[in-house]
């Protein structure tokens, strides 16, 4: 047992840890083989050795060998490479295909080497129903799955690949990127349906027959993901939401991180995501805050005392916002005097925020806190505490 390095592969560990439970059993397995050949019975022992030691010492290969592999990976894709989310993206989806990988080579190795694959293969073989005069079995729906499996990782592994190294290369917009990575995976996706459907010997005339039940399906109750799955590609393919929009639903304000099958995710300044139907999207009216400029202007209302002087305050106001964080410098601010209250001289500061930087919220926060100083500062009042104007 001193013998086995130490590898950190949970698999591996676990391996060890059971052998060394049952280290007796697997000596006496081994001396019961070594005198069955010695007494004549060489295929016996051959029989004995080759399903327990032969098959062990082919575990621990592919362990061996997938725990290099994902060594170099981690070494070929550095966990501090920027863009930082992308690279360990990119990493998930290149060991998971290379777990999918090392997983269905090993088993097809072990049921060769063991002697199953024979008759595993007739047992999973036996036609359960015929699709289009095809015969189905169990073993066409694991050869299927299998071949589906392997597309879809292989189109996570490309789109991670595209943006880890070639989106950021030339520069692409991140609604385009995402439009570009949803078209892919949908694109390889339904190649390996089509490549699944081929192999297992079904023929891609048997689309007419799914597509009748999925016609059954969507009339008995599918209308609503059907109207989402539609209305995503709408919004995808328009361009009219992109991955890093920010948008306005209802009375909350959130970036666009997916746009999805069934509904568009987004998340808010507070962390909070929402799960929102694209048929909302579709059939509503779409407030896109950077659809074509991050730059939004926001009104902030000041309320003051009839006995100021408006060109001070609106010195001040501009004053104030020239200072503050976040403001843009170009367009410059801008004062406003919209009306004469019963109370209060009623002015509105305009001001120009990068909206993916910064919230509206906390800007105007900043805004009303150095213009509260400020007027105190200048000795300008509101007329009293509940008049002044701090409304939306």
């Amino acid at each position: 047992m001193a013998l086995f390095p130490e590898v950190p592969n949970r698999i591996y560990r676990r391996f060890v840890t059971a052998l060394d439970r049952v280290y007796f059993v697997a000596l006496g397995v081994t001396v019961l083989t070594a005198l069955l050949a010695w007494a004549g019975y060489v295929r016996l022992a051959q029989f004995v050795w080759i399903r327990t030691w032969a098959i062990a010492a082919l575990f621990l290969f592919a362990v061996f060998v997938h725990h290099a592999l994902r060594v170099g990976v981690r070494k070929w894709i550095p966990a501090h490479t920027e863009p930082r989310e992308s690279a360990e993206s990119f990493h998930r989806s290149a060991t998971r295909l290379l777990d999918y990988v090392v997983v269905i080579a090993v088993v097809l190795l072990v049921l060769d080497v063991s002697g199953l694959r024979a008759p595993l293969t007739g047992l999973l073989g036996t036609p359960l129903s015929t699709v289009n005069e095809h015969p189905l079995s169990i073993l066409t729906l694991v050869q299927g799955v299998a071949i589906v499996a392997a597309f879809i990782f292989a189109a996570g592994l490309l789109r991670d690949y595209l943006e880890y190294r070639v989106y950021p290369a030339l520069n692409l917009d991140e609604g385009v990127a995402h439009a570009i990575d949803t078209s892919l995976v949908y694109s390889v996706s339904i190649i390996g349906v089509l490549a699944a459907l081929q192999a297992v010997g079904l023929g891609i005339g048997s689309i007419t027959v799914f597509a009748g039940a999925l016609g059954i399906g969507v009339g008995f109750g599918l209308q609503s993901l059907a109207g989402n799955l539609a209305s995503g590609l709408v919004l995808i393919f328009s361009r009219a939401l992109r991955k890093g929009d920010w948008v306005k639903v209802g009375d909350t304000v959130g970036v666009i991180q997916e746009v999805g099958v069934r509904g568009t995710r987004l998340r808010s300044r507070d962390a909070v995501e929402f799960l929102v139907p694209n048929a909302d999207f579709v059939g509503g009216t779409i407030v896109n805050w950077t659809h074509t400029s991050p730059l939004v202007r926001i009104h902030v209302p000041v309320g003051v005392a009839y006995q100021a002087d408006p060109d001070r305050v609106r010195e001040i106001l501009e004053r104030v916002a020239a200072e503050t964080p976040h403001v843009e410098r170009s367009p410059a601010p801008e004062v406003w005097l919209v009306k004469f209250s019963a109370d209060t001289v009623d002015f509105e500061l305009l001001v120009w925020i990068h909206m993916k930087q910064v919230s509206e919220h906390q800007v105007r926060s900043d805004l009303y806190f150095a213009i509260f100083r400020a007027f105190a500062a200048a000795g300008i009042e509101f007329s009293s505490p509940k008049d002044i104007a701090l409304r939306n």
